[in-house]
């Protein structure tokens, strides 16, 4: 009887933290579900018929990623993972900032056993969920929001789920990178085109000898020539140029040789 009395209390004192186990079970469960975008589906399948030639550009946008959702998802539900995931991929480039289809994707490369994408997607996901829970997605928040059926998780509560889930596939969402930044070789090409533009501007004498050297080289006239310090073309009879004073000789000028014509 004494035993009987202390597993009663014993399973008394653990029953918040079983439930507490399976409501988390059942918390991540709801969370990374594909069923919870049943009603974004219809919404978008619906939207996609509407006659919108005499709408704006925001509202064209709107149907193609609709459309795009649309056969994405229907591929998806039929199994074809690697057609679902390219019209994904469309849908998100028609609104960058609907978060739901990073998610989507996320799931999706997880079923195609892509992990590593998985796991760029639900941080491009998380990134955009936080901008959004700042109010930095003011034009597009209607979209986002009426687009679903469920609430919105608080972006703590879908970095925990996430974390934890990759976790287990042994990858820690703190070192991973979404993928939208331009690639390293792209920035030093660009410091580089700069820096070098910086350097030629203050070479603006060779910068100015250059161009005049390659205006000679197209000067197809022979009774002129260019003058290599400030590009003025002259005629030959003229040995000083006429706009800057310089004198006509080999060190500064292509001078092209007087015609017959022209000699006394």
């Amino acid at each position: 009887m004494k035993y009987l009395v202390f597993i009663v209390i014993c399973i008394m004192l653990m029953q918040p933290f079983i439930s507490l186990a399976y409501g988390g079970s059942d918390n991540e469960r709801d969370f990374f579900s594909f069923e919870k975008y049943e009603h974004t589906y219809l919404y978008f399948y619906n939207f996609q018929h509407l006659d919108l030639k005499a709408s704006g550009a925001a509202a064209k946008r709107i149907k193609l990623l609709a459309e795009k959702f649309v056969s994405g998802f229907d591929a998806l539900k039929n199994g074809r993972t690697d057609e679902a995931i390219l019209r994904f991929q469309e849908s998100l480039s028609a609104l960058p900032e609907y978060f739901h289809v990073d998610f989507i994707l996320a799931l999706a490369y997880e079923e195609k056993g892509d992990i590593e994408s998985a796991a760029r997607s639900y941080k491009s996901y998380l990134e955009k969920l936080n901008k959004f829970q700042m109010g930095l997605y003011r034009f597009t928040a209607p979209v986002i929001e009426n687009t679903v059926s469920f609430d919105i998780s608080s972006y703590e509560n879908a970095r925990e789920l996430i974390s934890r889930r990759m976790a287990r596939h042994g990858i820690d969402m703190r070192n991973v990178s979404s993928g939208r930044r331009f690639p390293r070789v792209i920035i030093i090409i660009f410091i580089f085109c700069v820096g070098a533009g910086l350097y030629l501007s203050t070479k603006i004498d060779l910068v100015k000898s250059i161009i005049y050297k390659i205006k000679t080289k197209l000067n197809r006239s022979k009774d002129s020539w260019i003058c290599l310090h400030c590009g003025t073309e002259n005629i030959n009879i003229n040995f000083i140029c006429r706009k800057c004073g310089k004198h006509n000789d080999k060190d500064n000028t292509d001078r092209h040789p007087i015609k017959s014509k022209d000699k006394f």
